[in-house]
């Protein structure tokens, strides 16, 4: 089997990096509010999920890597979940990854019979939507607790690294919560962290609603928060077709007594691309 995907945790040093922190960072400069960089654009993708069902031709509810079905889950991670179908929850139109405290049968990578103490959801657009350079938005609600999401783009050929994190947050059981953001070629990174009060990053980024963007070109890589550009790169760009995968994972290991219930909430999965590939 290829090698599985794992998660990355943050911004590459080095390269073009713009952030505003209140600790020891690279050069600040403050960002100011505009619209998405969506000028000259076409839509590829544009969900809002109206019904009672995802749509098929879009959506898959597992990694395509995963050698068995109807569950997966990313045994790179190590992680305690096992995704199924049915913890994808559509209405009111919304999408509902539920994560539940429910020993859940699964299997090892070599297909071994094993428990996993959780179940929890995931979306991807494999093979309904790969895609090189553009601009991905999304509107969601992370859950707060000991859980994992992330929302993050894969290389299409399974190979990892590269991979493009355009959101990840999690908590350790304790009142603040992270949110990291990164393009991973390499393990040398910054973290951007919420408890260091990045400009325009709440301390508390599962409070509520947020817009989630990346803007994605030959060049560089930027990220948006609520239509705010937050951090850009140059360094560690890929450079090949990729997909989205949306996923609440399970992030227990950090305390005493696993807890995995929550609901990460998607209302709107928008995605942009240039006529010409690179421009």
């Amino acid at each position: 089997m290829l090698s599985v995907p794992m998660i990355a945790v943050g911004l590459l040093a080095g390269g073009d990096v713009v952030v505003q922190a209140h600790t020891a960072s690279p050069a600040v400069q403050v960002a100011t509010p505009t619209q998405p960089p969506t000028a000259g654009m076409h839509r590829v993708l544009d969900d809002g999920f109206a019904g009672l069902s995802l749509d098929g031709a879009v959506w898959d509810t597992c990694y395509p890597w995963a050698p068995s079905s109807p569950g997966c889950t990313n045994w790179g991670n190590d992680e305690r979940e096992w995704y199924l179908p049915s913890q994808d929850v559509v209405s009111g139109g919304e999408l509902h990854l539920v994560s539940q405290g429910i020993p859940t049968e699964g299997t090892t990578r070599s297909l071994q019979p094993q428990q996993y103490p959780c179940r929890s959801g995931m979306v991807t657009t494999y093979p309904g939507l790969r895609f090189t350079y553009g601009y991905v938005q999304v509107r969601a609600k992370l859950p707060a607790g000991p859980l994992w999401s992330a929302i993050w783009l894969v290389a299409s050929n399974f190979q990892w690294p590269p991979e493009i994190d355009i959101a990840e947050s999690w908590s350790d059981g304790t009142p603040a919560s992270f949110l990291k953001m990164g393009s991973m070629t390499e393990p040398n990174e910054i973290a951007v962290d919420a408890k260091d009060s990045f400009s325009g990053v709440p301390t508390h980024i599962d409070a509520g609603w947020h817009t989630y963007g990346l803007l994605w070109t030959a060049k560089s890589v930027t990220w948006y928060l609520d239509g705010r550009p937050i951090a850009r790169t140059t360094r560690g760009v890929p450079d090949q077709s990729m997909y989205l995968v949306i996923d609440l994972a399970d992030a227990s290991s950090t305390v005493v007594t696993p807890s995995c219930n929550g609901s990460l909430d998607v209302r709107r999965v928008q995605v942009w691309q240039r006529s010409q590939i690179g421009s």
